[in-house]
């Protein structure tokens, strides 16, 4: 049975928040051969916000000073109306080989600081081949996600001041949401499994608070999963599957409505995809491909 599947989705319109103060960048190079068991147990979660996690700072008047002022902590849910934008990943991988002879090669990255270009912030990717001795078979497991959301803002782009003015409009409440992964139920194979995403931005104007993000770089993410023969005339054996949601809401334009701050109380835009992909036999080749990018438009946020 043979599956070959190219996926590209253009959406709007995330708004990533920036990297924070410390850059971490991580990477995990994972080499297996052997013969009998294997298992292997993964998992990521990462949230940055362009203000701050589970509260929202307000600045108010000093009682004891009217010229100054103190930062009071509110309560989140809702994320701070004045702009903020937030992004949560999470990932998660589990493989177990029982009895067979197993080549796993998995490399994991996870880099924190705004990239340029078709650049991953997390990124893994997996070379497997398994054959089974008797009853062995291998089981495998991967779960991505990514979920940006964002109150209504001043635009903030390159090509504009990053504060508001007569020529500059502004960036909609938005909210969306991408989950893909993939399992294996098999008894040989030999796959390629990699996926990532791009989940920070460099920061716009910090001057104010929250600090006003930059939407010079889309949120991106990339998922694939290729099973093919072991050898020409000898196909992988069992069942393989991918999966893929995406939910996409964005709010009215003008920031001036209270209304704008939910996306869902008077949405401009609605999009829902969701996919699955199962083979289940001898498969000789089954190539799925996936890629997201969600951005906003450059007339969005300006008249130019």
């Amino acid at each position: 049975m043979v599956l070959s599947i190219l996926l590209i989705i253009p959406a709007s319109a995330s708004v990533l928040p920036p990297s924070p103060d410390e850059i971490q960048n991580l990477r995990i190079v994972t080499s297996v051969d052997g013969v009998g068991g294997m298992s292997q147990d993964s998992k990521l979660s990462w949230s940055l916000s362009s203000e701050v996690l589970n509260a929202n700072l307000f600045a108010v008047t000093n009682p004891d000073d009217e010229w100054d002022f103190i930062w009071v902590l509110g309560e989140e849910p809702p994320l701070n109306k004045d702009g903020e934008v937030q992004s949560h990943v999470t990932y998660s991988e589990k493989t177990n080989a029982n009895m067979g002879v197993i080549s796993y090669r998995k490399t994991s990255e996870v880099d924190t600081e705004p990239l340029l270009g078709a650049q991953y912030n997390v990124w893994n990717e997996r070379q497997i081949t398994f054959t089974g001795i008797d009853s062995g078979s291998l089981l495998s497991s991967e779960d991505l996600t990514m979920y940006n959301v964002g109150t209504c803002f001043p635009a903030a782009l390159s090509v504009c001041p990053f504060t508001c003015c007569d020529d500059c409009g502004f960036i909609p409440a938005s909210c969306s949401m991408i989950e893909t992964g993939s399992n294996l139920d098999v008894s040989r194979v030999a796959a390629y499994i990699a996926g990532g995403v791009r989940n920070v931005n460099r920061v716009g104007d910090s001057d104010v608070f929250p600090p006003i993000p930059s939407v010079d770089g889309p949120a991106l993410a990339k998922y694939r999963v290729q099973v093919t023969e072991m050898n020409p005339g000898k196909p992988s054996l069992g069942t393989v599957s991918t999966y893929l949601k995406i939910t996409e809401k964005d709010s009215d334009f003008d920031c001036r409505n209270p209304q704008a701050i939910a996306p869902g109380k008077d949405l401009m835009q609605n999009l829902e995809i969701s996919e699955f992909r199962n083979m289940k036999g001898s498969i000789n080749l089954f190539d799925y491909q996936m890629n997201y990018q969600s951005r906003i438009s450059p007339s969005a946020g300006c008249n130019v």
